[in-house]
């Protein structure tokens, strides 16, 4: 199936695992998560491809595109690229809806390259889980013990698929965040740098 088509380097395969030891999603996820006799980003490239897009069109969109697999693989598959041709091919191709995707990534742009509208985002996203958050019961007590986000009628439909199966953590508090941390901590570590 995948002669003569783009997806063709996936063939030189040497089925050696590298690309599955520095997967960052295989390695939160495992093996059966994928739903294929090949897991990892050699699976999600290959299983489309063998089976189809209404079997395996998820797989491709399990990757955070990070490319370790491509710069891993003793033989060079191009997997990260592959994986985008796969996106391409089910948006354009399968004739996807993708303005929705389009208009959120748009937002999420403008949002993340304006400090103002970052920040703002921030002080909402930590107002939001404070409310929502439930503390867990039993759990032993250590820094990392501050509640976690239960499912709950409140989240938005997206969000509540995530808690349908699994506990959201709770994310620090404003004043405990890596950015309040590190103004704190700037002129610390710039003493540093100069001894």
């Amino acid at each position: 199936n995948a002669l003569g088509t783009p997806f063709e380097p996936v063939l030189q395969c040497i089925r050696c695992g590298a690309c599955l030891n520095v997967c960052p999603v295989y390695r939160h996820i495992g093996g059966h998560g994928y739903g294929s006799i090949y897991p990892g980003p050699i699976g999600a490239v290959l299983s489309p491809v063998l089976d189809g897009y209404e079997k395996f069109g998820d797989l491709p969109f399990a990757s955070s595109l990070c490319a370790a697999c491509t710069e891993t693989c003793p033989v060079r598959i191009p997997l990260h690229e592959l994986l985008i041709k796969h996106r391409e091919v089910m948006m354009d191709k399968l004739k996807m809806d993708h303005s929705f995707n389009d208009k959120i990534m748009k937002m999420v742009g403008v949002g993340t390259s304006a400090p103002v509208l970052f920040n703002m985002a921030l002080d909402m996203d930590h107002a939001m889980m404070g409310v929502l958050a439930t503390k867990d019961q039993g759990s032993v007590e250590n820094e990392y013990n501050s509640g976690r986000i239960k499912q709950t009628k409140m989240l938005p439909k997206l969000a509540r698929g995530w808690t349908d199966v699994r506990d959201l953590p709770r994310p620090p508090k404003k004043n405990e965040n890596f950015r309040h941390w590190f103004k704190e901590h700037k002129a610390a570590l710039e003493a540093q740098k100069h001894e």
